[in-house]
């Protein structure tokens, strides 16, 4: 039971977190895989600084892992996050259907 708990909670904060469109835009590129902010600004078409304040919001929620090369740091998104996305991502193709 506690477990269910746990699985609830994150998906409500997921869901909160992803509310914001321009969250939601960053974690679709990143499901494609690991991203630096130089990618996400240019396939976002924003700016460094708002795409960087979003990431930070992401990164606080724990709904995004991050790796350092040299002075760049990449961002994608954990596993337990993958597959929940992707899970949500599949039952909601399959109602629309």
């Amino acid at each position: 039971m506690a477990s269910r708990q746990r699985q609830i909670e994150l998906l409500a904060r997921l869901f909160k977190i992803l509310g914001d469109p321009t969250r939601l835009k960053i974690t679709v590129e990143m499901l494609k895989g690991e991203l630096n902010v130089t990618q996400i600004c240019r396939k976002l078409k924003m700016s460094q600084p708002t795409v960087s304040r979003h990431l930070g919001l992401l990164r606080m929620s724990d709904l995004v892992a991050t790796r350092r090369n040299g002075k760049e740091i990449f961002y994608s998104l954990p596993p337990k996050i993958l597959r929940a996305l992707k899970a949500l991502l599949q039952r909601g193709e399959a109602m629309i259907k």
